[in-house]
């Protein structure tokens, strides 16, 4: 059975499952392996290269059945089976039986997480919603990708910007360090517009470090050799989705190619519920900490209510620029 058998059969065990591309970890040692979402939790990893093989959830998922050893003994054989084999992995996931112990284990861990983990959990959740949708979209955009990790040396001369390097002390001498160099950026998407960085906040939480990403958005769009890594790396990710028919390949080769070359890229900030006014709030708070108030001008918005049937018909082509979306709250 080919990859692309694999992934299809995956897919279609349940609708909430999002496979997309590997990670890039460490720049010198790309990773290979095809990820698989389920709910926003990490479901599997399915190998691309020979020697590679697929595996089911972490380890660290055992001990949520510390008090069953009956489930336990379970998980552990489910987990040894699906890592022997593809053909394995989608029978796993298949049974009934399977899938409802699997879906316990991320039950489990979700309840003893802390409220700001819980609040992650739930973006997660938005993501692999939009990821699921988009995709595969007759719209004019499509998502291509969820939690991209970006290389610590993408972002090392983060701080040769002036009014970044003054957060960045100002944060220290607080004690904190929310502006790491280590961004893990939400969604990524194609649309008419170029290549989209997305940052998702869902009911308004988590939104503390929305100063940190900030930052990460003013250098990748400014420093030239970040922004080549960047779009080089979503490219290569890009190449395994296409071989595998897990997006809408017409949107690259309608707008894709030629974003690459022109190495257009946007991005924005997408509030899915807690209130448009708090979220303009919020993006009012940021503003006023800037000194330099123009760049946040060269950055996108948009408002949707967390409500499934809403997150379905979203339209990303229908961002607003800063001052449109702060206008239109007020009317």
């Amino acid at each position: 059975m080919d990859k692309k058998e694999i992934c299809k059969k995956i897919k279609e065990i349940n609708h909430k499952i999002v496979i997309v591309g590997p990670t890039l970890k460490d720049e010198n040692d790309p990773d290979t392996h095809l990820r698989v979402y389920y709910k926003g939790g990490r479901l599997a990893n399915i190998g691309t290269g020979k020697r590679e093989k697929s595996a089911l959830m972490s380890k660290k998922y055992e001990n949520q059945f510390k008090d069953n050893i009956e489930k336990t003994k379970k998980f552990n054989d489910i987990r040894k089976k699906a890592a022997s084999n593809e053909e394995n992995l989608i029978k796993v996931l298949s049974n009934k039986e399977n899938f409802k112990l699997i879906n316990e284990a991320f039950e489990r861990k979700w309840q003893k997480m802390t409220k700001k983990e819980k609040n992650n959990q739930k973006e997660r959740d938005v993501e692999t919603q939009i990821m699921s949708n988009f995709m595969i979209s007759e719209n004019d955009w499509i998502a291509v990708d969820m939690e991209f990790q970006c290389p610590s040396s993408w972002f090392e001369k983060m701080d040769s910007d002036k009014e970044i390097k003054k957060f960045i002390d100002m944060e220290h001498k607080k004690g904190n360090k929310k502006i790491t160099k280590k961004p893990k950026f939400d969604i990524i998407m194609i649309s008419k517009d170029g290549i989209g960085i997305i940052e998702l906040k869902v009911n308004n939480e988590n939104c503390d470090n929305i100063l940190s990403h900030y930052c990460h958005m003013k250098h990748i769009l400014n420093n030239e050799e970040s922004k080549d890594k960047f779009i080089t790396e979503i490219y290569r990710r890009i190449k395994y989705l296409q071989e595998n028919e897990l997006i809408n390949s017409e949107i690259i080769d309608k707008y894709g190619k030629q974003f690459f070359n022109e190495k257009k890229l946007w991005c924005g900030f997408l509030f899915v519920g807690g209130g448009k006014s708090e979220s303009v709030k919020i993006i009012r708070g940021l503003e006023e900490k800037l000194e330099e108030k123009e760049f946040i001008k060269n950055l996108n918005f948009m408002y949707c209510d967390n409500d499934e049937s809403k997150i379905k018909t979203l339209n990303i082509n229908h961002m607003q620029n800063y001052n449109d979306f702060i206008k239109e709250s007020e009317k």
